[in-house]
């Protein structure tokens, strides 16, 4: 035996022969240590198979919860928490079941509080891209310098401050789902940087020369008018149809009132649960000044409402005095169920005449209630021209080219 040098597996057995002759008393003391030295690698074997057995305990317990979240967040976004019974949402459900299946770029519109970011987790989550991460970033609440290197990541030294190497959204979701929200907010510069991303699929991080290729299913999302952007030159048009190659459009909660019982209920039942309260419903007034309203801020301003009245409300219904002052006053809703003959009834006569005389005939003025009646209803829909002259039964180009005829004579 060497002194420190290990022989073998220490399960081994080993034979010694000995033979009569005089040792010196050093090599005896050292051949009374050797039964410590295995015992003592025995002891030190043994921990390792400890630590390597709580090891592979722990993997196993973190696979399970891994595989576990995986299918609860599978069964919550089987349609992103979206809640419809109306024709339009059942359309939009089909519509996400089809598109599920494609890796093809989206463009979700709708107007803010839609739920545009549920739509874009439903997609992912019944997709075949489901196992691998959804990853999310608003566009529109970042400068240019910092959206591309959230983006595309950075190199260290890139820029002061950038003290590491750092991976972009594009690289965190590789082999998954980047969501691009408020997609129209970004800068020129930014859209020639993500339209080459598109169509090569591969990008360089900031400061850096190595090209890194990714596999990214693109969903945008805006709440402008993305055409209205084109022709203010604010948004390219090669990179809208790059983006547009499928569109959907979530409704205005506006467009599907009788949704408005199912998602109380729904809301209710989350809040319930969050602050330990029994609220089982809102009264019959309250259901109805909640059907007579417009709502401006969609289905995030009604979760906004149910929210607060299961907080002040005193009983296990939510009344209307629990609703805030705007919504029992009717406010933009209160002409709700108007016929136009008591619209018009309405009129003074008088002011009728006056301003017949004043504009010369009366199709001067059926002129003018018309681009009031277009105003209105581009202001109903969020600014988004597309879907008033819709809702007039007329074109986009309609609408634009008596917008220019009203510039025009008020100019003149």
């Amino acid at each position: 035996f060497r002194e420190g040098e290990i022989y073998n597996a220490p399960y081994s057995r080993y034979r010694f022969r000995w033979r009569e002759s005089e040792m010196p008393d050093n090599h005896i003391d050292r051949m009374s240590n050797v039964p410590f030295l295995l015992f003592g690698h025995l002891n030190e074997l043994k921990e390792a198979q400890s630590m390597a057995l709580s090891c592979i305990r722990e993997n196993i317990d973190l696979n399970q919860e891994n595989y576990y979240l995986k299918t609860v967040a599978r069964k919550e976004h089987a349609f992103g928490g979206i809640i419809g019974e109306c024709d339009k949402m059942q359309d939009l459900f089909k519509m996400i079941k089809v598109v599920s299946k494609t890796d093809a770029t989206l463009l979700i519109t709708g107007e803010t509080g839609t739920g545009k970011e549920l739509v874009a987790k439903a997609i992912h989550y019944n997709s075949p891209r489901s196992g691998k991460r959804f990853v999310d970033i608003n566009c529109g609440a970042l400068s240019e310098g910092i959206l591309e290197s959230e983006l595309f990541g950075h190199e260290k030294g890139a820029f002061t401050g950038a003290i590491s190497q750092k991976k972009g959204k594009f690289e965190a979701a590789d082999g998954g789902t980047l969501f691009l929200d408020e997609i129209g907010e970004i800068s020129q510069a930014m859209q020639v940087k993500l339209l080459r991303v598109l169509q090569e699929r591969e990008f360089q991080r900031v400061g850096g020369n190595d090209r890194i290729r990714v596999d990214v299913r693109i969903i945008a999302a805006t709440n402008q008018e993305i055409l209205r952007l084109i022709d203010e030159g604010r948004f390219r048009k090669d990179l809208y149809y790059r983006l547009n190659v499928i569109q959907i459009h979530t409704p205005p909660l506006r467009e599907r009132l009788s949704d408005i019982p199912y998602l109380c209920s729904h809301f209710i039942t989350g809040f319930n649960k969050k602050s330990h309260k029994k609220i089982n419903g809102l009264s019959e007034e309250a259901m109805q000044i909640l059907l007579r309203y417009s709502w401006p801020g969609n289905v995030r301003e009604l979760e906004g409402i149910i929210e607060r009245g299961s907080i002040l409300s005193g009983s296990d219904l939510i009344s209307s005095a629990d609703l805030p002052g705007n919504i029992r006053e009717g406010e933009r809703g209160e002409t709700r169920g108007l016929g136009l003959e008591s619209a018009i009834a309405g009129v003074d006569w008088t002011n009728i005449a006056e301003t017949i005389e004043r504009e010369g005939t009366i199709d001067s003025m059926l002129e003018r209630v018309e681009w009031e009646l277009i105003k209105k209803s581009i202001s109903a829909h969020g600014g988004n021209k597309s879907r008033a002259a819709k809702a007039l039964n007329r074109s986009y180009r309609w609408i634009r080219k008596v917008e220019k005829k009203m510039e025009e004579r008020e100019r003149g």
